[in-house]
């Protein structure tokens, strides 16, 4: 890990002197605005909606301190016909792990905790040990900021080849306190020595809530962390050692925390409890071929800390704007601070530089219990003198049994040059989504597109300062800004003239099986087609027909690729069988396994009910910009003469810069676009 003092220097210059926002209320005489927003909105939570196949979603979105926009959309409660509304709680998942930083800030603001010291000097019984069996020193730092080496969870290979849950995700052991759940892992060694490495550990939490309860239980006399001496008793000289004090137990201190934010949808997700308005958890698996499911039950009690929290959407960004108000240096509304400023900037969103946290947001890094990063992508522990406009990003996601969500802060951030108060002018924006689906794909880029959303409609000199020469206005078109593109997430609306959705998978070519992408086919052509099912009726007549004409595709420089949602196991028998069989008998291109229908959904051909893909065929050019589009229903099959014309009118048009009239073969006139080009096709062919 790379020396603390010059990246707390960098990070300096990007915080310093943030005050109130400038300028008055940007809400004000905007109800034209925040309308087309929520219009906005409306239109891509649906669209993430149908495309991961979630039962229901809830969004809350504030500007400023004010919630513009709070819905739910779909079910809480499919068997009951429940809907989502913005009091229904939701499993958050691993932002719980920000609302524990809190608790650590409360602490380090008390001069409870040091963050550099020893753990064992807070919990003597926890010392794990290196693969060679070596006890190496863990601090607070590093079990927040995930490079401790602890490890997560424990998913042997075979559970995820056969989709089924791993015991430690389910589990269903209650637990009295943190400490009690150390068991679990305290005796497993490192997976790398601490601050070697950055590993996402749920378990590195559990130790911090551990220490947590350490140092309440051992405070002499026992001050409340909120200042409420009514929840915690002084602990007897006789049961110190033996039994932890309820106020000083993990759970007692998230109530605390809740009643200090007012937080009142807020609470443990306790199974045997009687929760009002909570949602029930759903998932899409490979076992049942992506049909809806409940999901199995799971006791969070080993896990408090690092997932196990249920909350609404509004009470998520009333937390936020509770934070943003810290940030931008204003008095939090109707409450004192629940951490000091420096506390909240240079150690809880301070980035730890070799920290990652995967493709959400590039550039950005791991802080003390929550990610940051920058709206211009660059990375997050370097000055941004040059950026203009530049906005904070900081946030959690979360992903759990039944349930996935984000939380997700644009903050204003001074650069040190005169752009930079553009950027102030526009205040923090605070977006919370819930999914009641496990591993509903995109919701990153959902919250991502909700605050570019928003700040375009509220500032569009950010976007157009920030974005010269590609800016074409999110709210009308929903086109990516430069910040989405560098994002290189999936745009859920798959669309003629734009680059068509990356896609990976395992394939069958010439009989092996075999990893391929689209960039394999980057420089030449390529005709993607979806079918349904292998072993079927008009499927095989498909295939075949594409088969047999690939010397054809070959001579114009195009590629084809069949995909279906079957494994690339299903694809080689169907290869191997004869045709007088129903087979293929062979095949002259890759088959493509998309058996986690993530390619079908990319791509929007996926009936989500049958599991299945329509029958979408896009041809795609040399640059991976999708040309042409169609897509049948299932009993229909497509034309191998029709698929050749177009790709070959296509190439033409690139070639020569006319057009192609309609029914247009190589053999035929082209036509110049425009008038004289127009009158001489005309007369030549009438």
């Amino acid at each position: 890990m790379k020396s603390r003092s010059l990246i707390a220097f960098t990070w300096g210059l990007i915080t310093q002197q943030i005050s109130q926002y400038a300028g008055q209320n940007p809400l004000d005489g905007k109800i034209t605005t925040i309308n087309r927003t929520t219009a906005t909105v409306d239109r891509l939570v649906e669209t993430f909606k149908d495309t991961c196949g979630a039962p229901g979603v809830s969004v809350c979105v504030s500007v400023g301190g004010t919630t513009i926009y709070s819905k739910g959309f779909g079910f809480a409660d499919v068997e009951q016909g429940v809907k989502v509304t913005p009091q229904t709680k939701f499993r958050i998942a691993s932002i719980s792990k920000s609302f524990t930083s809190l608790l650590v800030g409360r602490m380090i603001d008390q001069c409870r905790v040091d963050l550099d010291k020893d753990v064992r000097s807070y919990l003597p019984d926890f010392s794990p040990k290196t693969k060679d069996g070596k006890i190496v020193p863990i601090t607070m730092r590093h079990l927040l900021s995930h490079t401790s080496g602890v490890r997560h969870y424990n998913v042997p290979e075979e559970y995820r080849e056969q989709d089924k849950y791993p015991e430690e995700i389910v589990a269903t052991k209650p637990y009295e306190s943190a400490h009690d759940s150390l068991a679990i892992f305290k005796d497993d060694p490192l997976v790398h020595s601490p601050g070697e490495d950055y590993l996402y550990s749920t378990y590195g939490f559990t130790a911090v809530s551990a220490v947590i309860e350490a140092i309440m239980a051992k405070t002499r006399p026992m001050e409340p962390l909120f200042q409420r001496p009514s929840r915690l008793k002084l602990p007897s000289k006789d049961n110190e050692e033996k039994k932890l004090p309820d106020g000083a137990k993990i759970d007692s201190l998230f109530h605390q925390l809740f009643d200090f934010l007012g937080l009142r949808n807020t609470c443990l997700d306790e199974p045997f409890k009687i929760i009002p308005f909570r949602a029930r958890p759903y998932r899409r698996g490979k076992h049942n071929h992506g049909r809806l499911a409940n999901t199995a039950w799971v006791d969070n009690s080993s896990k408090w800390a690092g997932g196990g929290l249920l909350s609404t959407g509004p009470d998520l960004v009333r937390m936020a704007n509770h934070l943003a108000d810290i940030y931008v240096d204003q008095q939090p509304l109707g409450n004192a601070p629940v951490v000091s400023r420096d506390t909240l900037i240079n150690y809880l969103w301070h980035p730890n530089t070799g920290t990652v946290q995967g493709q959400w947001i590039p550039g950005g890094l791991y802080g003390l219990g929550w990610f940051v990063a920058r709206r211009s992508t660059i990375p997050a522990d370097l000055d941004s003198k040059q950026v203009p406009a530049d906005r904070l990003y900081v946030g959690h996601t979360g992903a759990a049994v039944g349930f996935t969500s984000i939380l997700l802060m644009s903050l204003p951030v001074v650069t040190g040059n005169e752009s930079s108060a553009i950027s102030q002018k526009l205040p923090p924006i605070c977006v919370a989504v819930l999914v009641n689906l496990e591993s509903a794909n995109g919701i990153g880029t959902l919250g991502v597109q909700i605050v570019e959303a928003v700040t375009e409609a509220f500032m569009p000199s950010i976007m157009q300062r920030f974005v010269p020469g590609l800016y074409s206005g999110l709210t009308r078109s929903l086109a990516p800004s430069r910040f989405l593109l560098a994002v290189q997430s999936r745009d859920f609306s798959v669309r003629v003239t734009q680059k068509a959705p990356n896609f990976s998978g395992t394939a069958v070519v010439n009989g092996q099986f075999k990893d391929i992408e689209l960039r394999d086919f980057i420089g030449k052509y390529l005709v993607l087609f979806f079918y349904p099912l292998d072993f079927t009726f008009v499927c095989p007549t498909e295939l075949i027909a594409f088969s047999d004409r690939m010397e054809e595709f070959k001579n114009i420089n195009c590629n084809v690729v069949g995909v279906s949602t079957d494994s690339h196991f299903s694809h080689l028998s169907w290869i191997n069988m004869s045709r007088k069989a129903g087979g293929l008998g062979g095949l002259n291109y890759p088959l493509l396994a998309d058996y986690k229908k993530e390619i079908a959904r990319d791509y929007n051909v996926l009936l989500e009910d049958k599991g299945l893909a329509l029958r979408g065929l896009f041809i795609i050019d040399q640059d991976g910009v999708i040309r042409n589009m169609t897509v049948n229903d299932l009993p229909v099959g497509r034309s191998v003469d029709e698929t050749l014309r177009l790709v070959k009118a296509f190439q033409f048009v690139d070639k020569h810069g006319e057009v192609c009239p309609a029914n247009w073969t190589p053999e035929k006139p082209a036509m110049k676009a425009n008038v004289e080009g127009a009158k001489e096709y005309f007369e030549k062919v009438n």
